[in-house]
């Protein structure tokens, strides 16, 4: 903080992107070297466009993973031991539809809303960046 008063710039190289977010104004995502996206963490998680939901539910299957997967707002999903973690476009809009699919299969324990953290920015942009170039990357 006094370093920042003085306006001093620090760089800090790392790859714990937890760390990265709570020290710095500013983040930048390398990938091999080349930068990939720059900004604050906020500006970075936006950049993704989706809200995380977390369901923690009391039995699972592969149907109720399959029908909410094919929910228009749902971009990926996830069965981690009773949670489902679910990455969509406007969650919150939808958390009322989202748990009604669900219950259909199993209650519902807990909800849980939350932005995506920056580990989560890095994977999508280091995903879609290797979409994007193939194989031989």
């Amino acid at each position: 903080e006094e370093l920042k008063k003085t306006g001093t710039t620090t760089l800090l190289a790392t790859h714990n992107l937890w760390e990265a977010e709570m020290v710095c104004d500013r983040v930048a995502i390398l990938d091999r070297g080349r930068l990939i996206q720059v900004g604050s963490s906020e500006e970075l998680k936006r950049t993704l466009g989706v809200d995380v939901a977390i369901l923690t539910l009391e039995t699972h299957s592969k149907e109720l993973l399959k029908e909410v997967d094919a929910l228009h707002f749902v971009t990926s999903v996830v069965m981690d031991e009773m949670r489902l973690v679910i990455h969509g476009h406007g969650l919150n809009t939808h958390l009322l539809e989202l748990t009604d699919v669900c219950r259909k299969y199993c209650a519902v324990k807990e909800v849980h809303l939350r932005q995506p953290s920056l580990n989560e920015v890095f994977i999508n942009l280091i995903h879609s960046r290797k979409g994007g170039e193939g194989n031989g990357g």
